[in-house]
């Protein structure tokens, strides 16, 4: 199953950029378990966002943006997980 998101802020620049769209592909945990340095989107206080996995404790995962000064870092439990990018689709 794909979903598509459009990126709506800057926290993922220079990867991703405002405007760009990104196509996800719902995880099935069982054969494609999320690893760090996968991009995905997830549910954060009852938004969308696009991060970077960038620890795994059990089944929680810290997000992190690419632009550091933009953005939070947070936690998010494997339910939040919506899916991982799949395809990156630029803006023009």
């Amino acid at each position: 199953m794909f979903n598509r998101f459009k990126v709506v802020d800057k926290s993922m620049e220079p990867s991703f950029k405002e405007g760009d769209f990104v196509l996800i592909n719902k995880i099935i945990y069982v054969i494609d378990k999320p690893k760090i340095n996968d991009v995905i989107v997830a549910k954060w206080r009852n938004i969308h966002v696009i991060k970077r996995i960038n620890d795994i404790v059990k089944d929680s995962y810290f997000l992190k943006g690419d632009n550091e000064e933009l953005g939070e870092s947070f936690w998010v439990m494997q339910k939040d997980i919506v899916g991982k990018v799949w395809v990156h689709a630029k803006k023009e």
